[in-house]
């Protein structure tokens, strides 16, 4: 019974370690395009009390938020994340709606694709991105960038962003990696007995 409850035990603590997904947020885009950056700061409003941002632009401005993600424990092969973004509790007179993401997927030839969320409701919640066509998952790889576009197209598109965050499998830290090392052999030995 007490090997059982070992095997058990250690099998769920390799097979975790394994499988673990993890969240990356990128707080505070960088401003590209025609007249870079807001038109206001939107002191608070984004999540754990950083800002978001309006931009009281013309129809078809296009300049756009990049939300770059670069980090270390990131896969550098493209890998399939769920995204979601902030959509800010915004006082009534700054416009707000349907906000869009762009990216290019690297598992289809670097092919733009878009989606978004409609962010009308000004909840103050993270929101998941809608299927737009292309499917509600996104293919990244580290240092790559989700594109928020300000209004394009004309009305109907928010002029509110805040922050992004994607989910998915990290690369295993050293440590889950010799667990999985150490914890295979323990597993046949315990299986032996």
């Amino acid at each position: 019974m007490k090997k059982a409850l070992l095997f058990g035990l250690l099998l769920v603590f390799v097979l975790g370690s394994m499988a673990a997904a993890k969240t990356w947020t990128v707080y505070e885009p960088t401003w590209v395009g025609e007249g870079t950056g807001p038109t206001t700061t939107l002191a608070g409003l984004g999540p754990d009390g950083y800002d978001a941002w309006w931009r009281g632009n013309p129809a078809d401005d296009w300049a756009q938020a990049h939300y770059t993600f670069d980090f270390a424990d990131m896969n550098t092969a493209a890998t399939a994340y769920t995204v979601e973004y902030w959509c800010p509790a915004t006082p009534s007179q700054y416009g707000v709606g349907w906000g869009p993401l762009n990216w290019y997927d690297p598992t289809a030839g670097d092919q733009l694709k878009w989606g978004g969320a409609d962010m009308g409701p000004r909840s103050g919640e993270w929101l998941p991105l809608t299927d737009a066509g292309f499917g509600t998952v996104v293919y990244m790889e580290k240092g790559d960038a989700l594109h928020f576009k300000w209004n394009p197209w004309g009305g109907g598109y928010s002029n509110a962003c805040a922050a992004v965050r994607i989910t998915g499998e990290a690369i295993p830290e050293p440590s889950s990696l010799l667990a999985l090392i150490a914890g295979i052999p323990a597993l046949a030995l315990l299986r032996r007995k």
